[in-house]
Formats: C-alpha cells, sequence, structure tokens
C-alpha cells in the first residue's frame, strides 16, 4: 500500500493534521502579525493593538512624552520678572528722591547761601500750592529763556497760552559806595574770592548784592494770576537759585562784576584796610603812650620835650613788637570749608555700572537687580548716620 493509500502510515502529515498545536498556523499559516509600535513580531492579532505586548531585546525603549516647558523659565515669565523688577527699581528712585526732597536736613546742605536767599524770596510771600507748582513747571522745563541783566533777572515761562508769560525780577539799586562795601567786607575775610567762587558768601554781603528781604524785591508776572507772587515768577526763581547753585559768580554778574574785576577791587581795598589799620594802631600807641608818660604836666618844656622824645621811641619800638608779633604768629586762620553735601553716585555713569554688572550677570533680571543692589547698599552706608 502506498503512503498515498494509508496516509496515516507515511511520514508526511496532511494540512490540519500539521495546524494542531501551532501558534499563528492553520488557515492563517500564511499571514504574519506583527506589532509595529513595538517593533516586534507577535503571535495573534490582538497582540498587535495591544501595548503590554512582552518587548525583545531589539525593541526600542517606549519615548516619554513630550511635557510643557517650565513655567518659571519660559520667555513670558523672564518678561514679567523683568518688568517687575523694573517696576520695583523706579519706585525705590522715586522714594529716595522724595525722601530727599522732604527730608529734614537744613536746605543749605543742597543749595549755597546766595541760592537759598532767592528761594527764600518767594518761599515766603506765596503760598504752598503755588510753590509746588512753580516748582513743578520749573522741573519740567516750562522756564523757556532765562536772562541776568544788571539789578534784574527776566524771564520766559511757558504756561496756558501759546505765548509764554513774562517775569521780572527786579533787585534793588545799588550805587558805587555799596559796591565798595562789598569789596571791603571781602577784603577784611580771610580767602574772600576763594571762598566766594564755592558759593561761600557773607549774610551782610548777599544784604547789598540781593537784598536783605523779600519787600525789597520786586516780582511780577504778565500773566492773569491774581497774586503777588504766582507760580511763574517761582519757576523763574527756582532756576535762578539753580543756576546760582551751579556758578556762584552769577551773584556778582547781577551787579555788573566779574571775577576780574572783583580781584582788582577787593586787592586795592585790601591795601587801603591796612593803611587805615596802621594808622588806627599807630594813632592808639602814641595816645597810650603819651598818657602814661611821668612829668608831660610840668611847666619844664626841656623835661616834656624829652618825655616826648621817649614817648615816640616807646611807640615805635611798641609798633615794631607788633609787627614781629603778626609776622611771626599771624592773623587768625579762616573757617574749615564746608562743601556742599551730594551723592557720588548722581555723578557716575550708569552705562559703565552697567557694563561692569553685566560681566557677573546670566540674564538681564540679574543686571537689573545687580545694579539696584549696588544703590542701595551705597544709600545705606552714607544714609546710615544721618
Amino acid at each position: 500500500m502506498s503512503p498515498r493509500d494509508n496516509p496515516g502510515k507515511g511520514k508526511g502529515k496532511g494540512p490540519k493534521e500539521r495546524a494542531k498545536g501551532v501558534p499563528g498556523r492553520g488557515e492563517d499559516d500564511n499571514v504574519t502579525y506583527v506589532n509595529f509600535g513595538k517593533r516586534r513580531r507577535v503571535d495573534t492579532e490582538e497582540e498587535t493593538l495591544r501595548d503590554d505586548a512582552h518587548p525583545s531585546k531589539f525593541a526600542r525603549p517606549a519615548q516619554p512624552e513630550p511635557q510643557d516647558p517650565d513655567p518659571e523659565f519660559s520667555p513670558e515669565s523672564f518678561r514679567e520678572a523683568i518688568e517687575k523688577t523694573a517696576v520695583e527699581y523706579h519706585n525705590r528712585q522715586q522714594t529716595r528722591w522724595s525722601k530727599r526732597i522732604t527730608s529734614d536736613k537744613p536746605r543749605d546742605s543742597i543749595f549755597n547761601p546766595a541760592a537759598e536767599r532767592v528761594m527764600k524770596f518767594v518761599t515766603t510771600t506765596t503760598d504752598s500750592g503755588r510753590l509746588a507748582r512753580g516748582r513743578k513747571y520749573a522741573r519740567a522745563g516750562h522756564v523757556v529763556d532765562l536772562d541776568l541783566r544788571v539789578d534784574a533777572v527776566h524771564g520766559q515761562v511757558a504756561g496756558s497760552q501759546n505765548q509764554p508769560f513774562s517775569v521780572l525780577i527786579q533787585l534793588p539799586y545799588r550805587d558805587k559806595d555799596d559796591i565798595e562795601k562789598v569789596t571791603g567786607m571781602l577784603a577784611r575775610t580771610a580767602n574772600s574770592i576763594r571762598r566766594a567762587i564755592c558759593g561761600d558768601v557773607e549774610p551782610e554781603v548777599l544784604d547789598i548784592l540781593l537784598a536783605p528781604s523779600a519787600d525789597d524785591v520786586k516780582m511780577s508776572c504778565d500773566c492773569p494770576d491774581y497774586g503777588h507772587v504766582c507760580k511763574h515768577v517761582v519757576a523763574v526763581a527756582d532756576r535762578l537759585a539753580a543756576r546760582i547753585d551751579a556758578d556762584p559768580l552769577q551773584l556778582f554778574t547781577l551787579r555788573g562784576l566779574n571775577i576780574h574785576a572783583l580781584e582788582t577791587m577787593v586787592m586795592e581795598s585790601a591795601q587801603k584796610v591796612a593803611r587805615e589799620s596802621a594808622a588806627e594802631l599807630s594813632d592808639d600807641l602814641g595816645d597810650e603812650d603819651t598818657t602814661q608818660m611821668p612829668g608831660t604836666s610840668t611847666s619844664d618844656g626841656s623835661a616834656d620835650g624829652s618825655n616826648k622824645a621817649e614817648g615816640t621811641s616807646t611807640a615805635a619800638s611798641k609798633a615794631r613788637a607788633v609787627s614781629n608779633e603778626l609776622f611771626w604768629n599771624g592773623r587768625s586762620l579762616p573757617d574749615m570749608p564746608e562743601p556742599k553735601v551730594a551723592p557720588a553716585i548722581d555723578d557716575s555713569d550708569p552705562e559703565l555700572l552697567r557694563k561692569a554688572m553685566r560681566a557677573v550677570s546670566h540674564t538681564n533680571v540679574d543686571l537689573l537687580r545687580a545694579v539696584s543692589d549696588v544703590e542701595d547698599l551705597y544709600h545705606f552706608l552714607t544714609e546710615k548716620n544721618n
């Protein structure tokens, strides 16, 4: 019997017999199941849709799902941080300036005596409202022209109308004798020219160069304000004080004096004062010797003549002694200078500071914070004992 007649005894097996016990075979023996997501072959159709199929050694590991970026390091967060830091920096600056302006310290630490006298003319003759508005006008740049002439100051202030308002500050008249009094006062003061250049002027000199009080100064404006001193006059006075504070020699310009003429007049006045002092000293010594000489009341002419000769020699010897004492000991020294108090950080270059801080800052936020910290440290060190 051939294998065809007796299939059970042959070596080969039929299709149904071969399909028994073989997974993935049978009627689907020509189909291959592959899980492309896992990149491997699987046994059943269901496994092609399942994610928990057994991974093979060649399967690529599952990639984590992309997460949202950290909101702390997003561009929006950086932008918000920069804006917040800028606002905080601006607020700190405004607080510092407000403390500096409204502090209880005397104003002479801000203005020199001449500039302070100018501001006193308007602060004592107007109300607080006009004073505040006038200073605001001055700081906003409404004073478009400021002309210093002899005995007067002319200003132009832009207001609510098309044409600026005209302001006049008229100082009291001073003649030649008054100017000579000023040079005489400066000649009697040590280092008077140097102190005048620095803005250190005695009150008696200011009474002549400016005025003793606001009642001696005429202030007017062509604006419709009914007040004697309006905000436009305050604005011009504020800018005039700032100019005199920056250049103290402008004080002498108001009286037609310049530094060279002033030095010449002070030198001439100093020589005159020296001659008068020497004459007064010799007269005092002569009178003192005459009253103390014995025998001056006798009728003997020879005794009286000898007494006069002795008195003259004694006066000369005392004058020489006084001269020697002045030569070796000198006169009293001038007072120590008192410079104006001004924050050094305001005179510094902020661009250079930011350039230096940029080398140690990673972001713009760090840069702004570093600059702000340096300024806070400066104000803490300088205002700690104030």
